[in-house]
C-alpha cells in the first residue's frame, strides 16, 4: 500500500510542460530523495504534495484516501492534517535537514 500516490499529474508554466502525466508512489516508512538540476521541478513537486501548488490535472491519494481529484492549493490546516512537510532552506537547522524532520 502506498502512503502517497500521484496519478496522471499534469502541470505547465507558460505552455511549457513541467509534469506530463507523472506518476509517483511512496510507500509507508520509505525515504525518498529528490535529485535534479536547477529548475527541474523538485521544489514544485514538494509544493504540489504539500498542496501549496495546484495541478492542471491529476490526482493525489494519501493512505488510500483521495485528497482531491483535481488538486488545488489547500489551507495550512488541511496540509497539517495530511502531514506532508516542506522544509524551506531558512527553516533548516544548522545540523542538517535530517535532524529537523520528525
Amino acid at each position: 500500500m502506498s502512503l502517497i500516490s500521484m496519478h496522471g499529474a499534469w502541470l505547465s508554466f507558460s505552455d511549457a510542460p513541467l509534469l506530463d502525466n507523472a506518476e509517483l508512489h511512496i510507500e509507508d516508512n520509505e525515504r525518498v530523495c529528490l535529485v535534479g538540476r536547477n529548475g527541474a521541478g523538485k521544489s514544485t513537486l514538494m509544493k504540489i504534495l504539500n498542496r501549496e501548488q495546484g495541478l492542471d490535472d491529476g490526482r493525489i491519494i494519501y493512505e488510500q484516501d483521495l485528497i482531491v481529484a483535481r488538486l488545488q492549493a489547500g489551507s495550512a490546516a488541511e496540509r497539517c492534517w495530511y502531514g506532508v512537510r516542506f522544509c524551506r532552506r531558512r527553516d533548516r537547522r544548522a545540523g542538517g535537514l535530517s535532524e529537523s524532520l520528525p
